[in-house]
């Protein structure tokens, strides 16, 4: 079960064939993260920039909440033939 956060800064990334990766990496006290896939099915990885095959299957029309640690960034690859912009929201508890 998860517990209610408090949403943080958000961002959009383009995810492509290869991973797209946050601007900014979680600060003090984001400890989850929320990604969206707003139009496609994505691969998502929390902590590098390697959201390959072996990465988590996020689909479209899903949300998903993730645990991160200060410092770390999110990267995601689309999972399909056409790019996805996926939503990333940091959060706090």
């Amino acid at each position: 079960m998860l517990q209610t956060v408090r949403l943080g800064p958000s961002e959009n990334i383009t995810a492509g064939a290869s991973p797209a990766q946050t601007s900014r990496a979680a600060a003090s006290g984001e400890t989850v993260v929320r990604v969206v896939p707003v139009d496609g099915d994505v691969r998502v990885r929390v902590g590098s920039n390697d959201a390959g095959a072996s990465a988590t299957f996020v689909p479209f029309g899903s949300v998903e909440y993730f645990s991160i640690s200060p410092g770390q960034r999110v990267s995601a690859a689309r999972a399909g033939s056409t790019n996805v912009v996926v939503n990333v929201t940091f959060c706090s508890r």
